[in-house]
């Protein structure tokens, strides 16, 4: 397989191309050439594949062909260690001593699981969304860090043709309040360790009806967030006990078209409040196609990715889904 560095050399010439015609703009001045990458010189990219329209159809592919590899890994924390560490701050001029609680995880060898296993995952999830009372049209909220438990949870709305929305788990109150409340969420999927934030804003998100937790919750977590919301609207359960509930139930699929609302995804609020950028399945398809004019030259079957973005982010949203 031909190194990064050396696709990069070779190419480095013909990787982008220039475009024939000028751009004009509306009031006639005109603008330079439009670039592309040498693969979309004649047309842009729309597919990947021909079977994949939709990122739904990149998990059925992805089960189909690769079965039984790996898909995704994760190291589990073992325990989690906390440190008092004193620090300086120039604060108007003077010098200000403060203390801050770091926090270091000892984790666990991977542990994968493979295309079929997060197949299976999904499809419980989904089942257990369609329990819950939730159909196509509707949307969720991914309320996470990035982890195998986010992109499987995803896929399983997809796979119902129910749209997510993303909140950066960096968001403060504010910016969380706006992610909930503006495409007026009913159920967010979340992690134990983020139910401060969300029990501090929940009375004021009358859409959501549903919280679906990762992690620990102890009997007081789940009843400082249930009275918090103000009323008995809110059902909190476990990723757990949401597949249980597919499993026992399981139906079939309701898979999206190419057109229909696959995320709106919020940024993290450093300019104001977060701002939704809405993208149908055609759009992130249209991404995966533009990546696979470059991946396979570097990367293959065997290698692996080590995610660094969070997957409240396009991008790393669509090197994922590839």
């Amino acid at each position: 397989m031909m190194s990064a560095d050396t696709f990069l050399k070779s190419g480095a010439s013909t990787c982008t191309v220039e475009l024939p015609e000028p751009r004009v703009l509306a009031d006639g001045i005109e603008q330079s050439n439009r670039f592309r990458h040498v693969a979309a010189q004649h047309a842009l990219l729309h597919q990947p594949y021909p079977d994949v329209v939709t990122v739904h159809d990149v998990v059925m592919r992805s089960a189909r062909v690769f079965g039984e590899l790996p898909a995704m890994g994760y190291r589990p924390v073992i325990r989690t260690i906390e440190e008092t560490k004193e620090r300086t701050r120039i604060v108007n001029g003077n010098e200000v001593k403060e203390t801050k609680v770091m926090k270091f995880y000892e984790l666990g060898p991977y542990q994968w699981i493979s295309y079929k296993e997060m197949l299976v995952t999904v499809k419980s999830i989904a089942s257990g969304l369609v329990d819950l009372g939730y159909s196509a049209g509707d949307k969720t909220c991914i309320y996470l860090p990035t982890s195998p438990d986010w992109q499987m949870f995803a896929h399983g709305c997809f796979a119902q043709s129910i749209a997510i929305t993303t909140a950066y788990d960096t968001l403060g109150p504010d910016g969380l309040l706006w992610a909930l409340n503006e495409p007026e969420i009913p159920i967010v999927f979340t992690t134990t360790d983020l139910f401060p934030m969300l029990t501090r804003i929940i009375s004021q998100c009358p859409h959501v009806r549903h919280v679906v937790f990762k992690g620990n919750a102890t009997p007081l977590m789940l009843a400082d967030l249930a009275a918090a919301a103000g009323d008995d609207r809110l059902t909190i359960l476990s990723l757990d006990e949401l597949m249980l509930r597919g499993k026992l139930r399981p139906c079939e699929m309701r898979p999206p078209s190419k057109d229909d609302l696959c995320c709106i995804m919020y940024t993290s609020g450093s300019t104001g409040k977060p701002k939704g950028v809405v993208m149908t399945h055609a759009n992130i398809v249209a991404a995966l196609a533009g990546i696979d004019a470059v991946i396979p030259k570097l990367l293959g079957v065997g290698d692996r990715y080590l995610a660094m973005l969070p997957l409240s982010h396009s991008l790393e949203f669509a090197v994922e889904s590839y």
